[in-house]
């Protein structure tokens, strides 16, 4: 398990997008000590709060990289 200010991660390997390849998974919680503003800034928040995500990596073995298919700042409402 990953363990950092705001993050608790798990992680796993599996053949999520059914292609032969092992891609990988992180899934746990986020924990958010400050909010987004409506103008885009961060503030403190009077209250924690966790927002249980799973991220998943897909391998390309053509750039042997993996990658996202999501916008994950804009998922969970990281960016406005």
């Amino acid at each position: 398990m990953v363990e950092e200010v705001g993050i608790l991660f798990s992680f796993s390997v599996n053949d999520y997008n059914n292609d032969g390849m092992n891609d990988i998974s992180f899934s746990g919680d986020m924990v958010f000590f400050e909010e987004l503003t409506e103008s885009g800034q961060w503030i403190e928040s009077a209250s924690i709060k966790r927002v249980p995500v799973e991220l998943i990596f897909y391998y390309n073995p053509q750039t042997a990289h993996f990658s996202s298919l999501e916008d994950f700042d804009r998922k969970f409402g990281l960016v406005r």
